[in-house]
């Protein structure tokens, strides 16, 4: 793929629409309140849109819980679990939870072979590349693929290849019968107000072209010389006359690593069907939900706070484990034997034998 011309519409359709989708993963994978609050808002200013309270995608987006207006003087409460980051590191470590190792094709008993692969594993077991495939592996699983590029330094006292990873929203590339044909990367390195510069990378079969754009968000805009900003100045010594470096190879030193196929959103383009899907397709409305279930908790927990209600006996210091007694009026003894029993009614009853019986009179008798 050429260098594009200049004032092109960036990015191109319809990469576009990609691109919005991975935002959306990016924002739950980054977990940042923030940019969840404004992906689903569909702005940074907190306001109210006709648009919200209707069906269509704004509508949709608005009904998730990060995506409701936040009324004005109205305090931001709302928090954030990261399980799409959690899901997107455990999936990376499950991939590589040992280095992989690389063998060259043919018989592995021809000596002839064992220099050229004893070259291969010590240029390819190092930490950065380890570290490099665990990047990318993380990056696919959030954004549904990640490239792979081939990276040397004639300038580094290791004077070895090693590889990076370039994530798929940074992108642009062509495919040939489901595999990659060619790539472009481009990176922001400048940014003053509207103006954008930016840096691109074409990475074709043996050589590797480089331009440089300054223009707006949504285009390209006009080319400059590699040497009118820093961060390219070094490749500027390292082209030809057409803005490439000759790699010396057939192929590509680029690959692009899919996540999972096929993609279920864009399986009827196909210029998006070969990127793959991210682990996150489909489960966005899960992770909301687990917010607002979460969000909604912890304001229980705050409120709660407030209507607290302690008996006092509780904030009586007393021994360790046991709970201070009030004083009573009482006296501890055990009631003798002989002290009268009490009725339900508080009132003391008497043995029967000891009631008074009624007085007798005794009257004279007659005398015949």
């Amino acid at each position: 793929m050429p260098l594009p011309d200049a004032k092109t519409a960036w990015p191109p359709k319809p990469f576009d629409s990609a691109f919005q989708t991975m935002r959306e993963w990016d924002a739950w994978y980054v977990g940042d309140p923030g940019t969840l609050q404004s992906t689903y808002a569909n702005g940074s200013r907190p306001r109210t849109r006709p648009s919200q309270h209707r069906g269509g995608v704004v509508g949709a987006m608005s009904r998730f819980f990060w995506g409701r207006p936040i009324p004005d003087g109205q305090d931001r409460t709302r928090l954030h679990i990261p399980v799409a980051a959690d899901l997107a590191t455990t999936s990376a470590d499950l991939l590589f939870s040992e280095p992989p190792r690389l063998v060259l094709p043919g018989d592995t008993k021809d000596t002839t072979r064992r220099p050229a692969q004893e070259r291969l594993e010590q240029i390819f077991n190092t930490p950065e590349n380890h570290s490099g495939l665990l990047e990318a592996a993380e990056l696919a699983a959030a954004l549904g693929g990640t490239y792979l590029r081939v990276v040397w330094d004639t300038a580094s006292e290791q004077q070895m290849p090693f590889l990076t990873a370039v994530h798929a929203d940074g992108a642009i590339p062509t495919w040939k019968w489901g595999r990659l044909d060619s790539v472009v990367f481009w990176t922001v390195v400048g940014r003053d107000g509207q103006s954008v510069v930016r840096h691109l990378e074409s990475h074709e079969g043996g050589r590797i072209l480089h331009g440089l754009y300054r223009g707006t968000d949504d285009s390209l805009g006009t080319r400059l010389d590699l040497r009118d900003h820093p961060s390219t100045e070094w490749a500027a010594t390292l082209v030809n006359g057409e803005d490439a470096i000759v790699t010396g190879v057939p192929g590509l030193t680029a690959a692009y690593v899919p996540n999972v196929r096929p993609s279920r959103q864009w399986r009827t383009s196909p210029e998006l069907s070969p990127l793959g899907r991210s682990d996150f397709d489909g489960i966005e409305g899960l992770f909301d939900a687990l917010d607002e279930t979460y969000s909604s908790w912890m304001r229980d927990v705050r409120l709660a706070k407030a209507r607290l209600i302690v008996d006092q006996n509780a904030f009586t210091p007393s021994a360790r484990g046991v709970a201070r007694r009030s004083t009573s009026t009482r006296s501890s003894s055990p009631r003798s034997p002989a002290s009268p029993a009490r009725s339900r009614t508080g009132r003391s009853r008497r043995p029967s034998s000891s009631r008074s019986a009624p007085p007798i009179t005794a009257t004279p008798a007659s005398r015949s």
